[in-house]
C-alpha cells in the first residue's frame, strides 16, 4: 500500500475521478452523475476529469444534515478539511467560475465553495452560522497540475493551503451570516449558479476534521512522489 492510501483511508468522501460508468463518475462512497462530460483525462493519480467551462460538470447530491456542504459551528464541531489537485488550461478561465460548490452559491446560504475570479484569482469562501470566511489568492501553478487544501473551523477559522504549503489564513469572520441551506455537492458549477469551470480535476478528498500542516504536508508529497516516479 503507497503512503497515500494509507493516509486517505479515513477519508469520509472520496472522489478519485478515475472511472465513468454509464454516465456516472464512479467513487467508493457514491457515484455522480455526470453532465456533457463522457471520458476521463490522465491525472495526477490515474485518471481525472476535465471540465470545458461549457455546461460541463458532476452533480454529487444531496447531502442532508451533513457537514460537508453546510458549514455550521454545531454540525461540524470538529471542523471540515477539503483536498484536491486542479489544472487550469492555458489562456484565461471563466471569471466567477464555480470549481466546487458545497452548498454555497448564493449570498445567504451556509457552505463553502471554491471559485475562479478575474485575474487568475481563486477565492475559497466559507460562509457558516458564525459568519463569513474568504480568501482569494494567485500564487498557484499555472498549467500544470497543483494541490490546494482548504480547511475550516468555528475557532480556528479558514486556511488554504497550496502544494502543501499554508499559504493565507482568515480567522476572524466579518460577521455576515448565511441563512438558507441547499445541503447539495457540485463539480465544475454552483449548485444553483451556472456558472461553469474551465478546470481538470482529481484527487477531491473530504474530512470531517481539521487536519493539521504537517498532515497535509505529507499528503502533497505522498501523491508527488506517487505522481513522479
Amino acid at each position: 500500500m503507497f503512503e497515500y492510501d494509507v493516509l486517505i483511508i479515513d477519508a469520509d468522501f472520496y472522489f478519485p475521478m478515475d472511472e465513468i460508468v454509464d454516465g456516472m463518475v464512479i467513487g467508493p462512497q457514491q457515484n455522480g452523475t455526470l453532465y456533457g462530460i463522457t471520458t476521463t483525462i490522465p491525472g495526477v493519480w490515474h485518471n481525472a476529469l476535465s471540465f470545458d467551462g461549457s455546461s460541463q460538470y458532476v452533480y454529487m447530491g444531496a447531502h442532508p444534515g451533513e457537514c460537508i456542504a453546510y458549514a455550521c459551528a454545531s454540525r461540524c464541531p470538529d471542523g471540515f478539511t477539503w483536498a484536491m489537485w486542479f489544472m487550469f488550461p492555458e489562456g484565461n478561465p471563466p471569471d466567477n467560475a464555480y470549481i466546487i460548490s458545497a452548498g454555497d452559491d448564493q449570498s445567504d446560504t451556509l457552505g463553502s465553495s471554491v471559485r475562479h475570479q478575474a485575474n487568475g484569482k481563486l477565492k475559497v469562501t466559507v460562509k457558516s452560522d458564525i459568519g463569513r470566511f474568504a480568501i482569494v489568492d494567485s500564487t498557484y501553478p499555472r498549467e500544470e497540475w497543483f494541490h490546494l487544501v482548504y480547511t475550516w473551523q468555528a475557532v480556528q477559522g479558514l486556511k488554504m493551503y497550496i502544494n502543501g504549503n499554508l499559504v493565507k489564513a482568515d480567522n476572524v469572520s466579518n460577521g455576515d451570516l448565511g441563512g438558507d441551506a441547499y445541503e447539495e455537492l457540485t463539480f465544475g458549477r454552483g449548485v444553483q449558479r451556472p456558472q461553469y469551470a474551465n478546470v481538470s480535476i482529481d484527487e477531491v478528498i473530504y474530512w470531517n476534521e481539521l487536519k493539521n500542516d504537517l498532515f497535509l504536508h505529507k499528503l502533497y508529497h505522498a501523491m508527488n512522489r506517487n505522481w513522479r516516479t
